[in-house]
């Protein structure tokens, strides 16, 4: 069995937490989220985005190979940073700016992520299996939420038709 290394790990748990459904909203539709909780969020999952921006800022300033590769990726990516800056400025004009700001720092953890990767001793393969431990676990599951657990797994609209939308 192969060996997952925390320059994989770490961004898949970013992508898996933030693609899938948050946990906050895998509950059934009888308990269904409000417009607030999606304007508010949920502190344990801020905590847990938070921390694995913390992580892989950790891992990437520790290494010395990685910051060589930083400033490489920061020299070759200048638009990049200035829209960020960009979106940073544009939390002042917002009408939410908390929520703008906390919005802003999980967009940030996603360029975090990249650098992670792109970091990494070998790109590639790091990308290769970020992507292949994502794809098994969300279909394995979302198999599981559709045929075990159907009310978290299959949502039905208005009309009664039924839509699968997994994890």
């Amino acid at each position: 069995m192969k060996r997952l290394r925390l320059e994989v790990v770490v961004p898949f748990l970013w992508l898996f937490f933030g693609i899938s459904r948050g946990i906050f909203f895998w509950r059934p539709p009888s308990l269904a989220p409000e417009i607030e909780d999606y304007l508010a969020g949920n502190p344990l999952e801020r905590l847990t985005f938070v921390g694995l921006i913390v992580v892989a800022a950790f891992v990437i300033l520790m290494s010395t190979d990685r910051r060589r590769e930083l400033r490489s990726a920061v020299s070759s990516s200048g638009f990049v940073f200035v829209f960020f800056c960009f979106m940073f400025l544009s939390i002042v004009f917002s009408r939410f700016p908390f929520v703008s700001l906390k919005r802003f720092i999980k967009t940030s953890g996603t360029l975090v992520m990249g650098l992670l990767v792109w970091t990494s001793a070998d790109p590639r393969k790091a990308i290769r299996d970020v992507f292949s431990v994502f794809l098994g676990s969300s279909v394995l599951l979302s198999s599981v939420f559709i045929f075990l657990i159907p009310d978290l797994g299959i949502v039905r609209d208005w009309s009664g038709y039924a839509s699968w939308v997994g994890i």
